[in-house]
Formats: C-alpha cells, sequence, structure tokens
C-alpha cells in the first residue's frame, strides 16, 4: 500500500517537476488558446526621470522704484468723547476664610475638619436600623455637634439613626416620634380606648 501511494504521487507531481519553476505565466483565453509570458525575459528597464532645471525669470535692477515711508502727520486729532459704560453692581461681601497653617494666627483658627458625605452617613447607619421602605437625611445638631439624621421609614413609624458629621460615630439610635402618624378624625387615640 505504501509503494501505491509513492507511485500515485509520483506520477502527479511529475507535471509540476517537469515546468519551468515558475519562470512562465499560462493564460488560457476563453476560445481555449494559451498564451504563454516567460517572465526570464527582462523588461525594458524603465528609463530614470530627471528634473530638468527650471529656469526662473530675470528681474532686471533699476527699473522698479524705491517708495519712500511717508511722514506721519503732526496734526492731533481731537479726543472724541466717548460714553459712559455702566459699572456692574458690587460683588457681595465674602466670607473671611480661616488662615492657613502656615500663615500667621494659625494657632488661633478653628480646626476644620474634613466631614463625611451623605452617602457614607447612610451605609454607616444601615447596621443600626430596622427593615425599611425609605431613607431620608437630613443636618442637625445634637448636643452641641453637627450631625445627620438617618430617618428610616418603617411599619409603625419612623427610626433615625444620628451619626456624627465629622468622624462617622453612631451617636444614638431610636424609634422617632416626629413623623408619627395623627389619628384620623372620628377615631379614638390609642391612650382613650
Amino acid at each position: 500500500m505504501r509503494y501505491l501511494i509513492l507511485a500515485v504521487l509520483a506520477v502527479f507531481s511529475f507535471p509540476a517537476l517537469a515546468q519551468d519553476e515558475g519562470h512562465t505565466i499560462r493564460i488560457i483565453q476563453e476560445d481555449g488558446s494559451v498564451d504563454v509570458i516567460d517572465l526570464r525575459q527582462s523588461a525594458p528597464a524603465p528609463e530614470p526621470v530627471v528634473d530638468a532645471p527650471v529656469e526662473t525669470p530675470k528681474v532686471e535692477k533699476g527699473t522698479v522704484p524705491v517708495k519712500k515711508a511717508k511722514k506721519a502727520s503732526s496734526k492731533k486729532s481731537a479726543p472724541e468723547k466717548v460714553a459712559a459704560v455702566p459699572l456692574p453692581p458690587p460683588l457681595p461681601v465674602q466670607r473671611k476664610v480661616a488662615p492657613l497653617a502656615t500663615e500667621e494666627g494659625a494657632e488661633n483658627a478653628p480646626a476644620q475638619r474634613p466631614e463625611i458625605r451623605r452617602a457614607q452617613a447612610i451605609s454607616v447607619a444601615l447596621d443600626y436600623a430596622p427593615p425599611s421602605s425609605d431613607v431620608e437625611v437630613y443636618r442637625s445638631e445634637y448636643k452641641g455637634q453637627s450631625v445627620f439624621v438617618v430617618m428610616f421609614k418603617v411599619e409603625d413609624g419612623y427610626h433615625e439613626v444620628l451619626v456624627d458629621a465629622y468622624n462617622g460615630k453612631v451617636l444614638d439610635s431610636r424609634k422617632s416620634d416626629i413623623m408619627r402618624a395623627q389619628p384620623k378624625p372620628g377615631h379614638l387615640p390609642g391612650s382613650l380606648q
């Protein structure tokens, strides 16, 4: 079987070996005629393009008179009167910024601490809140400290968590009476039933 495969390969490869090793191109036309182009014949070398010198027009000297600069007129023109432009209103007084640490009096300046953001206050308060359906955040004061009040709406009212605005610590977590639902007209409050 091996010899048979080798014989078939030799028979089919013989026409390829008999050709000119790729130095010709055969073109078969529609009518069946065959054109053979030999690539070994050198085509005529293209002639190099030589740039011809460009002739520049010659300028005759002395035919063009040289223009002299004119003197500026010594007469002064009368100044025109300009209408007054209305000025914008004065800017509001800006509040004074606390001095930087490098300036004088920095030891007397109030310390400016970075505040946390609302989103950070909510994420801190989520650890202390019961399951809720809504969240509200606002700024307030609690025992002289600036805080974020994060209110969670729960089934029976609101639960509020007070988060310090500077260090993010929870100061208080409690049930809120601020937004408790009022009794409907015609119904007695729970204490009178």
